[in-house]
């Protein structure tokens, strides 16, 4: 069965590396949550599943208590660890690390 992932898509499609367009995005994204949830997102953790090159990841951080990021694409992994640093944001490729966790932080 062909589960169509797009592992490499940050080759052919450039998009993701726009940080105008990502930040639109992820203020959005925080907008909602921020309404929507019934704590702080300050006290929460976030787990962010295809969080690619990692612009929208650099901007919840700045929200969230914690971010994980996961993706298959390990290009735009590498890309997002080169360039968004913090110490309450991480970046994994595949999604292996969720099965060692005992509780998966908020999905998004």
């Amino acid at each position: 069965m062909d589960k169509n992932y797009q592992y490499g898509f940050s080759e052919s499609n450039s998009a993701i590396f726009d940080n105008e367009s990502r930040l639109r995005k992820a203020k959005t994204m925080v907008a909602v949550l921020a309404d929507h949830c019934d704590q702080p997102l300050a006290e929460q953790s976030l787990l962010n599943v295809g969080g690619s090159a990692g612009n929208i990841d650099s901007h919840l951080a700045e929200n969230f208590r914690a971010v994980t990021s996961i993706d298959i694409d390990e290009n735009a992994n590498n890309f997002a660890k080169d360039q968004f640093e913090s110490p309450n944001l991480e970046f994994k490729v595949g999604m292996q690390w969720i099965s060692t966790r005992k509780k998966v932080p908020t999905m998004l």
